[in-house]
């Protein structure tokens, strides 16, 4: 370093060693196990507007906990490593990974609170997964402990939508209720007063009714005794009902000729608009029309205060299942018409 001042050769030198030092020094965390557990849970309750959103956080938050994995890999923190990778899964609607990782996490050292949501997710994945019963007696041990925390009210919804699924509306009824009478949160309590009215008439005989169809005829409920009808509540100017369409139309064609029937209690008040639409989506099972919009004597006789509501009667004239879609609501079908 020939020229230059005896000051800055001995800057240049410590500058070099600091240098070293930083490149082989071990990187150290950048805070505490708990903190960046938080920062994780954060970042996978970040609201999402989008699917790509969703996915973008979810992808952060296992970048997040790769490095947590790398940062503290003591058996005592694999637990919630796992847990959040559940929760991932689960974001994602990987069931089959997220009950996988939740139930291995359960084996783990965990604290109470995340030991509950562990036990959440694998009910939940299991029940997603089609093994009902297992996710059910998950969540029924989980809501047993009777400890306060803020997966319990989701947890009583879902298993009060399991067991409603099975024809048990009594102790469904009996969670909503519990939901209800606790207050919170806001939309758990929104959640249960909407399932409570069809759910509290499982088991119960379905109500008689005569009502005028769109095709001139006059037709009462009774006159399906012997058959699973489907009673649906729906409007054309209703966006969820009118997804439910090909659902129920690929019902209707698959189970019809083995004794399965569907009435639709139309809430339009526009006669030839329900027409129209009716022929334009090719829909051969009996419209009912009141005309009467919202104030629908049928509807009001079944506590029906959403839209679409669907009610599954079994050949005795029993209601069997109420709110049901896709895979639960083909499985009572086809179970409805073996008895």
């Amino acid at each position: 370093m020939n020229g230059m001042p005896p000051r800055a050769v001995f800057s240049a030198l410590a500058m070099a060693v600091v240098l070293i030092f930083a490149v082989r020094a071990p990187t150290a965390p950048l805070r505490s196990p708990e903190e960046s557990l938080r920062r994780i849970d954060e970042t996978l309750r970040r609201p999402a507007r989008s699917p790509f959103q969703r996915e973008r956080n979810v992808q952060t938050a296992r970048d997040m906990i790769a490095r947590f994995r790398t940062e503290y890999p003591g058996q005592e923190y694999r637990g919630a490593a796992l847990l959040y990778s559940a929760r991932c899964a689960a974001m994602l609607e990987d069931f089959a990974l997220a009950g996988t990782l939740a139930d291995s996490a359960i084996a783990m050292p965990l604290t109470d609170s995340r030991r509950m949501e562990a036990e959440f997710i694998l009910g939940m994945a299991s029940i997603r997964m089609g093994e009902t019963a297992r996710g059910a007696d998950v969540l029924k041990e989980l809501l047993a402990r009777g400890v306060r925390h803020e997966i319990v009210p989701e947890a009583r919804i879902l298993l009060a939508q399991t067991l409603a699924e099975s024809g048990d509306g009594a102790s469904a009824t009996a969670l909503l209720d519990s939901v209800i009478r606790e207050g919170r949160p806001d939309w758990a309590v929104e959640r249960a007063r909407l399932l409570r009215p069809g759910y509290r008439r499982i088991g119960q005989p379905a109500t008689d009714f005569a009502a005028r169809a769109l095709d001139g005829s006059n037709i009462r409920l009774s006159d399906y005794a012997g058959r699973v009808v489907l009673l649906d509540f729906w409007a054309t100017w209703c966006g969820p009902c009118r997804t439910t369409i090909p659902e129920i139309a690929q019902l209707y064609e698959r189970y019809h000729a083995q004794g399965f029937d569907v009435i639709g209690i139309s809430l339009d008040t526009n006669e030839e608009a329900l027409r129209s639409f009716v022929a334009t989506y090719r829909m051969p099972w009996q419209q009912v029309f009141e005309g009467k919009g919202s104030q629908s004597e049928i509807g009001r006789t079944y506590g029906v205060n959403v839209i679409p509501a669907l009610f599954v009667i079994d050949r005795g004239g029993r209601i069997r299942g109420n709110e049901l879609r896709g895979r639960p609501l083909e499985e009572m079908i086809q179970r409805l018409l073996r008895e």
